[in-house]
Order: structure tokens, then C-alpha cells, then sequence
């Protein structure tokens, strides 16, 4: 396998991973001093090229298969990857928690206020 050829610098890859996936800063530094990951130069002058649209996927299935490889694509529940799933169902969940806490709170409330009325 040959790979693309490396940009000149981690900018965007920082940023990309950071702000928009949400990983840890010492994650992706980590990865990067140990050269497992870099940013396709061609990306980096281009942008999004269709690797990571639908047809480019069929193109990989149809590409594997044809060597005798048995391959599917898994998709996540929601959202365009499983990192963004991921990231959804950890916001409806603190959502939810914040919500019965606040639930919490106003129940917690009025047992205080029902105890000093007397009832």
C-alpha cells in the first residue's frame, strides 16, 4: 500500500481533531510524535476529496472484493461516523442528566417546602 504524500505541517489535523472530533490535545500530539497519523498533502491544498464521500467507499468495497477480500460497511446509528455517534449520545445523555437533575432539584424543593408548611 502506498501512502499519500504528508503535508508540511499539523495545523489542521490539530485543529480538525480537537475542536471537531473532541480528542484530547495529548492524544493527538501523542499520535503525531509517534508518525502515526498526518494530513494528506493533497487534502491539505484541495480539501475534502469524494475519499471521504459514498462513491469512493463503493469504489473500495467493489476494489477489495475483486482481490478476494470479504468486506461490508458498518454504519453508525446516527450521524455521519461512529466518532460523531459517539459524540451525540454523550451529549443526550448529559442532556438527560442535567434534566433529571434539575427534576431533582424541584422535587428535592418542594419536600422542603411541603415539610415547613407541615404536610
Amino acid at each position: 500500500m502506498k501512502l499519500p504524500p504528508k503535508n508540511d505541517n499539523y495545523r489542521r489535523i490539530y485543529a480538525y481533531l480537537i475542536q471537531t472530533r473532541v480528542l484530547s490535545q495529548e492524544v493527538v500530539s501523542d499520535f503525531v510524535h509517534r508518525r502515526l497519523i498526518y494530513e494528506d498533502a493533497h487534502k491539505a491544498l484541495y480539501g475534502r476529496t469524494d475519499a471521504d464521500g459514498a462513491a469512493t467507499k463503493k469504489w473500495l468495497l467493489d476494489k477489495y472484493r475483486g482481490q478476494g477480500y470479504s468486506v461490508g460497511i458498518e454504519l453508525p446509528e446516527q450521524g455521519k461516523d461512529f466518532n460523531e455517534m459517539l459524540l451525540r449520545k454523550k451529549a443526550d445523555a448529559l442532556a438527560e442528566k442535567e434534566s433529571e437533575g434539575v427534576g431533582g432539584h424541584e422535587a428535592a424543593a418542594s419536600s422542603v417546602q411541603r415539610r415547613r408548611r407541615g404536610r
